[in-house]
């Protein structure tokens, strides 16, 4: 079985207007799956009923607690043999569903992360405060923290289900930069990583703030350097 996580936060409207679509496409799949929607503190309460069915399952946090704490709420609730979890407002082609589960359970394959920088990748432009912060990011990360792994933040990575339980038990980064730490630990342990291409379509939302966000990433790659040298991820 698959099982899906998808973290959302104030994307209501991109949720329940793609969700449906979304079902219909993991379901074309074949194999057995659950959807498990981690809401992490919503302003909006999600009202998911008519558009969600028996394999789905909504999880909602008392209180907005990041990114990373979503996620990793869901992989804890996961049951299936391996676990994907993509942005619940869904700003990807729905193609890469399939592409995600094929190669992910391929033999050998320990883990799977999306990277806009592949041939057959594409994404839509984005403003250019945010595009010259994301560039500068992704040098740092893929020259000092994830060698080689420069698009650590797309949003769409999937796990066997033991390599999952073997990287979020050491998670400890809660917000937008969790991604890092997930590829860090990874790389850490070993883990074949395969990259998949995706195409990234218009974003009608953002929770990215650029400036704060891009200091908080940088205080969390500073942190997850000191925690690796005093062997908090072995």
């Amino acid at each position: 079985m698959t099982s899906f996580v998808l973290p959302v936060y104030n994307c209501y409207r991109e949720l329940k207007s793609i969700l449906p679509a979304f079902i219909n496409v993991v379901e074309k799949t074949g194999a057995p799956y659950e959807i498990i929607i981690v809401d992490d503190g919503s302003e909006k309460k999600l009202a998911l009923d008519d558009c969600m069915n028996e394999h789905c399952k909504l999880l909602v946090n008392d209180k907005n607690q990041g990114k990373g704490y979503a996620v990793k709420r869901g992989m804890e609730q996961a049951t299936g043999d391996e676990i994907i979890f993509m942005d619940g407002d869904f700003p990807f082609d729905l193609s890469v569903v399939e592409t995600a589960v094929a190669t992910l359970s391929k033999p050998g394959v320990d883990m799977i992360i999306g990277d806009r920088t592949l041939a057959g990748s594409s994404f839509a432009e984005v403003p250019f405060i945010r595009a010259a912060g994301s560039r500068i990011i992704s040098f740092i990360v893929g020259r000092f923290i994830t060698p080689g792994y420069y698009d650590t933040q797309c949003g769409i990575k999937g796990f066997k289900n033991a390599v999952a339980r073997g990287i979020f038990s050491r998670l400890t980064v809660t917000g937008f930069s969790f991604d890092v730490e997930v590829v860090f630990i990874a790389l850490q342990k070993k883990y074949n990583i395969e990259k998949i291409p995706v195409k990234v379509e218009k974003q009608l939302s953002s929770n990215v703030k650029v400036v704060f966000h891009g200091f908080e990433m940088l205080w969390n790659f500073f942190r997850i350097k000191i925690h690796a040298a005093k062997g908090g991820y072995k």
